[in-house]
């Protein structure tokens, strides 16, 4: 009998301790950002791979611009979501707007993203965090590939989704395909 309460306990505590780390890398985060310039707006996309919900998401997004011989200059920008967080099974696409950032500030700041939330199977909270050189990773007059596919009849209560993971990296030529005037080559 002891030498079961052992073996239960160790392996609560392995379930505690050891979920966090791999709980963060099933939040997938789009390697690039797709860019519109006469709006200004920059975009990236998140999903939760798993089957299994996360407790209390939240996001934050910063534009991070260098300051000569200084810190660097942290604000905290606003986003819109194309979806409720919530509902991370779906493809989340979050616009950010660049207005706030100084153009002559653009080609250096980086966009950072924090993306935290709580694990229902173990309790502990993770965190994901990406980080966007303006200068370097926006693909200027892309959007992202759609990813979801399926049917939804009306006579029917529920609808059935799929989501294509092989597109998520992939983009798709924009309406908006002109390159902002303080850009490099795009």
């Amino acid at each position: 009998m002891p030498k079961l309460c052992a073996f239960v306990v160790f392996g609560i505590a392995f379930a505690k301790f050891s979920q966090p780390v791999s709980r963060g890398k099933s939040i997938l985060v789009s390697p690039t950002l797709c860019g519109h310039e006469p709006t200004q707006v920059v975009a990236f996309r998140l999903i939760n791979v798993r089957k299994h919900a996360v407790l209390e998401p939240n996001i934050k997004v910063f534009i991070v611009t260098p300051q000569n011989g200084r810190l660097p200059l942290f604000l905290e920008v606003p986003f819109t979501l194309s979806i409720p967080i919530e509902f991370l099974e779906l493809p989340q696409t979050v616009s950010v707007p660049l207005s706030q950032v100084p153009p002559d500030r653009k080609l250096n700041a980086m966009l950072v993203v924090i993306f935290s939330a709580g694990d229902p199977a173990s309790g502990n909270s993770f965190e994901v965090r990406k980080t966007f050189s303006l200068e370097h990773d926006v693909l200027w007059g892309k959007d992202f590939a759609p990813l979801i596919g399926g049917s939804q009849s009306l006579e029917t209560i529920s609808a059935r989704v799929s989501l294509d993971l092989n597109r998520f990296y992939k983009y798709i030529d924009s309406d908006e395909s002109r390159c902002p005037d303080w850009a490099p080559d795009c």
